[in-house]
């Protein structure tokens, strides 16, 4: 079998500029889970820096956006990471109370606590004895 090489060897071993690409469209895996007290989401968010994140809760929905910056200012000989946009939009179970919601971001991971309305949460109902 033969492999032929001559494309890609002419890419990097062109001396005119890289054409820059157009931005792919990125989605981060989410995971929501609930607990008795609040809703948890996990949102892979790798490569994400806080200054480009957005969070809303809006009519029910949280909507999640970011941008992935590029990585070097230099000309680009062969480029894996590229800048990219996304965002996402996760419909919440009723109940989510929007004065609850906390977020945190650490080590490419972001985390979002949704407090459940008093309404929402569970509650113990005592049983009278006659």
């Amino acid at each position: 079998m033969s492999l032929d090489t001559t494309e890609s060897t002419r890419a990097l071993t062109s001396t005119a500029p890289a054409q820059p690409r157009p931005r792919l469209a990125a989605r981060p895996r989410l995971d929501l889970y609930e607990g008795p007290e609040e809703y948890l989401l996990i949102a892979d968010v790798p490569g994400v820096n806080i200054s480009t994140l957005d969070l809303q809760l809006e009519r029910g929905v949280l909507k999640l956006r970011g941008e992935i910056q590029g990585t070097c200012e230099e000309r680009p000989v062969s480029v894996e990471h590229r800048a990219t946009e996304w965002s996402r939009a996760v419909t919440l179970p009723e109940g989510v109370d929007a004065e609850g919601l906390r977020a945190e971001l650490g080590d490419g991971v972001l985390t979002v606590h949704l407090k459940k309305s008093d309404q929402a949460r569970p509650r113990r109902v005592p049983i009278a004895v006659r």
